[in-house]
């Protein structure tokens, strides 16, 4: 993230190797885009390792998304799509407790890559939630967001909100997770994307909303949402 153009608008101070970042909004804001720029940026400077949960694109779908095709083919950007996952997965599995699973494959690839596996990522959290049936949602976000913060790594979370509504049963997220990144979109003189962050956890940030754009030269923070 701090690679992004035109972050230091927003965020005034370093943001820590290790932790876990919730990214939400609604559809076509560019929660994607904003992660996998994020993350390129990081890996392009430094010999690190990522694995990607994509549960919405196929591989091949993201790999092609803001450049990230020569870091999948020097192995170190891992993606593994919704059917590499079910292949993992029984059905039994599945419907018990999906995050476990995922545990299990964090695991292996801190085994394989050690101090170089620095990034981890899912996108959408929402799959995962589900495909399994209910339970103490709480105390299972609780057990794997804590794994998460153990483990070392930078991680991402993608959360897909239906047209802004958070329903108490996702409130987990925004206290377990120790930054908040919210994209949307304003409707002025035109539509805006916009990008705000409502809590990072040691960082000295800006609350206000921010214009975003993704072009031929990538991800831009641009000036305040709201003087278009």
């Amino acid at each position: 993230m701090q690679g992004i153009q035109g972050i230091d608008k927003i965020v005034f101070s370093e943001i820590p190797t290790s932790g876990t970042f919730l990214v939400e909004g609604d559809t076509g804001v560019l929660k994607t885009t904003f992660v996998l720029e994020s993350v390129k940026t990081s890996l392009e400077h430094n010999d690190e390792v990522c694995l990607f949960l994509s549960l919405k694109e196929d591989t091949a779908t993201l790999v092609k998304k803001t450049g990230i095709d020569k870091l999948y083919a020097e192995k170190r950007f891992h993606v593994m799509d919704y059917d590499g996952l079910m292949e993992r997965f029984s059905p039994g599995k599945l419907k018990s407790n999906p995050f476990q699973e995922t545990i299990k494959i964090i695991r292996q690839f801190k085994e394989k890559y050690g101090e170089k596996f620095t990034h981890f990522a899912i996108d959408p959290i929402n799959i995962l939630i589900s495909s399994f049936e209910d339970q103490d949602i709480r105390s299972i976000l609780y057990h794997f967001f804590s794994y998460l913060s153990d483990n070392g790594t930078r991680n991402w979370i993608v959360y897909e909100s239906e047209d802004g509504n958070q329903e108490s049963v996702h409130q987990p997220y925004h206290f377990l997770a120790d930054g908040i990144i919210s994209l949307g979109m304003l409707e002025a003189n035109d539509v805006i994307r916009y990008i705000e962050i409502p809590k990072m956890r040691g960082v000295n940030h800006s609350l206000k909303k921010f214009q975003v754009s993704f072009k031929k030269d990538g991800f831009r923070i641009l000036g305040s949402a709201y003087d278009s």
